[in-house]
Formats: C-alpha cells, sequence, structure tokens
C-alpha cells in the first residue's frame, strides 16, 4: 500500500511525463496536441515525435559449471595392478548450475508507439524528450535487443593432460645373437654376432612399471610416518615430504583413474515479460546433466521455468485516473506504471533464484490529460 501511495505522490508531483515530456505552453493561445497509436496504416509528418511505452527487459546471467573426466592411459589395467574397480574409460562430462543472476533494463515498448502531432503554440524540448530513449525523432529506427545468447561450447582441456607417464625409459635395449657369413681361409664361415636394438615397451609393460612406483611410494611414505626410514626428518621437514609423497602418489594414480578439470561457462539470455505470463509458468531454458544448457524447443534436459508473481495491484492508480481512461479525448498522453513483482526461476520444482523488481508490462495503461501536464501547481 506504501508503494502505491508513493506512486500515486509521484503522479500529482511529476506526473511522470513530467520527466520524459518538456512542454512549453503560450499564455495566448492554449496549446493542444493530439495522441495516437502507431500502426502499418500510419501517416508521418514532418514536425511529429513518436514516443513508447516504457516496456521493461529482463535478462539472466546464468553460470554453468562443467567437470571434464579424462581417462587415464592405463584405465584398463587399474583393476589388474591396483585393484580399482569402477574405472572411467571414455571422457565425460558433468555439467551443474552455478550462479545465476536476475537483472532488468529498460527500452521502448514496440507494440506501445504513439505519434504526437503539435498544434497551436505547442512546443516539446527535444533533449528531455530523447534523453532516456523513450521518445525518438521518426528518422531514427528503433533497435532491438540480442536474441537468446547461446555460447558455443569449446572442448576442455586443451593441450596433453597426462605428461608423466613414468619414471623408467619407454624403450629398453634387446640383444640378440646373429649368424654373418665370413670369407675365411678360401670358404664363407657363418660367424655369431650379438646385436643390440632399441625396443619400445609395450602399455603393459609401463602401467605394471607405474603401479610398482605407486606401491614404492606407499611403502617408503609408511617407512617415514612410523619412524622405520634410515634417515628420520621431523617437524616440516616430515609434512613438506609426506605431502610430496601424496603429491606423486595421485599423480600416478590419475594414470589408471583418469583426471578431472573444472571450469565454467557463462551464457546471457534475455526476455520480454508479457502481461499473460503471469498466470503460467515459462520455460527459459533446459538443462542436462551430460550436455549442459539447451534450448527451450529441445526434448530432453530437465526445464527450467520463469515464474512472475504481482505483489502490488495498480488498481489505486487505475481508479484514479478512470475517467480519463475512459474518455475518447484525443489529447490525453498515454502511459503505464509498473508493478511491483516477484520474479522467480525453478529447476524443474525446486527454486534456484529469485529477484524482486518493478515491470512495467504488468501495470495498468492510463491516460494523463494534457491539462495536468500544463498545471504549474501540479508539476513541480
Amino acid at each position: 500500500m506504501k508503494n502505491i501511495r508513493f506512486q500515486l505522490q509521484l503522479v500529482i508531483s511529476t506526473l511522470v511525463l513530467a520527466t520524459i515530456l518538456s512542454f512549453g505552453c503560450n499564455t495566448k493561445e492554449q496549446a493542444t496536441t493530439t495522441v495516437a497509436p502507431v500502426d502499418s496504416t500510419s501517416e508521418f509528418t514532418a514536425g511529429n515525435l513518436i514516443y513508447g511505452l516504457p516496456r521493461t527487459q529482463l535478462y539472466f546471467d546464468v553460470q554453468l559449471i562443467r567437470k571434464t573426466t579424462i581417462p587415464g592411459p592405463y584405465h584398463s589395467y587399474g583393476k589388474k595392478l591396483l585393484g580399482i574397480s569402477s574405472i572411467p574409460d571414455k571422457k565425460i562430462k558433468d555439467w551443474s548450475i552455478g550462479n545465476i543472476k536476475i537483472k532488468k533494463t529498460e527500452d521502448i515498448d514496440h507494440e506501445h508507439l504513439y505519434e504526437i502531432k503539435p498544434e497551436g503554440e505547442f512546443s516539446i524540448s527535444q533533449n528531455s524528450l530523447t534523453k532516456r530513449g523513450w521518445v525518438i525523432p521518426i528518422t531514427n529506427e528503433l533497435e532491438s535487443l540480442p536474441d537468446n545468447d547461446f555460447y558455443p561450447q569449446t572442448e576442455h582441456p586443451g593441450g596433453i593432460a597426462y605428461k608423466d607417464l613414468s619414471v623408467r625409459k619407454f624403450v629398453g635395449e634387446e640383444t640378440r645373437t646373429k649368424y654373418k657369413n665370413v670369407w675365411k681361409d678360401s670358404l664363407y664361415a657363418k660367424v655369431p654376432v650379438k646385436e643390440t636394438t632399441i625396443v619400445k615397451k609395450s602399455k603393459e609393460e609401463k602401467a605394471r612399471e607405474a603401479a610398482n612406483f605407486i606401491f614404492l611410494i606407499r611403502e617408503k611414505r609408511f617407512e617415514l610416518l612410523t619412524g622405520m626410514s634410515d634417515f628420520y626428518p621431523e617437524g616440516k621437514a616430515l609434512e613438506t615430504a609426506v605431502d610430496e609423497l601424496d603429491r606423486l602418489e595421485d599423480a600416478y594414480l590419475s594414470l589408471f583413474t583418469g583426471k578431472t578439470f573444472k571450469d565454467t561457462v557463462n551464457y546471457t539470455l534475455f526476455v520480454n515479460p508479457k502481461q499473460k505470463e503471469t498466470e503460467n509458468a515459462n520455460m527459459l531454458f533446459r538443462f542436462s546433466k551430460t550436455d549442459g544448457i539447451l534450448k527451450a524447443d529441445k526434448n530432453d534436459g530437465v526445464p527450467v521455468w520463469i515464474e512472475y508473481e504481482i505483489l502490488e495491484e495498480g488498481d489505486l492508480l487505475e481508479n484514479y485516473f478512470r475517467s480519463s481512461i475512459e474518455s475518447e479525448e484525443s489529447d490525453n498522453f498515454i502511459y503505464r506504471f509498473p508493478c511491483h513483482s516477484l520474479v522467480k526461476l525453478k529447476y524443474g520444482d525446486e527454486l534456484i533464484s529469485k529477484k524482486y523488481m518493478d515491470i512495467f508490462q504488468f501495470g495498468p495503461l492510463i491516460k494523463i490529460p494534457a491539462a495536468y501536464l500544463n498545471e504549474k501547481q501540479i508539476i513541480k
């Protein structure tokens, strides 16, 4: 009720359009004006102006958290060499919804444009009209805000995920005995010759070396913690040594269990609230834990809904201006006041974000008589 009284006081003291329209009136001849809706049949005349009713534009800054698991190069030997089961054998993406910020901006409602046709010595301050962007010269074009912005998803991570694959060489030497025919004493004779070649180790051999190194790390850590080591560090030195052994173990375990990388992906979604949308929830987007954000027309994922709740009706203002609303006089300026509303976002049935804000589209449409705008004792 306090909000409504404040709005009514605002009407009486400033009448809203006083911040948008500045009128110069000549005492010799009363300024008159004609206000008409703009449609496809409208013909514009030089000197006329167009103003649009204010519209509330909502935009949602959605932050998604992405976890990408890259399987280890030795994942197929994890159970055999380390006894670890349920090891991922392919890349896995796990999405979750992070922070969501609900914001708003105000621009021209393209569906509610009106042409002002001045008569007599009626004048309008161009600077005051265009300052808020709600009234524009007829030579200008209206620019709409961008559509829903779905950024392309980039793969993560980039580069090489695993660099330290073993503490030993990836190749070994293999010596074989071969026989060569050698000319000796007027005859060819077979002589044994040893030949050493470089042989690449198999993946299983490298996995076994990595597993053995993990058990060696655990053995050395146990000796340090129990005092069985030949050299026993104390205090900070012991803590540092144990931390380093833990880091080495985690690094080599990841060769079997895989690595998980975490990053964030941001989206900006734009919405123009409609009066009829206050009756039912409207889908903003769909969300999938495996694919992330999806457009509303997809069949996958769980819907994220927008719900509007009007907290204060504009009945008091409507009743106050009832006679002007029903009036057919053409010199009344059409305007509307915002309604205090609650915007909620729900993931399925779970509330994930909400914000209180004033939304123009939900407010009453009224007509303000031109006389109100010219009365100095009313406009302060």
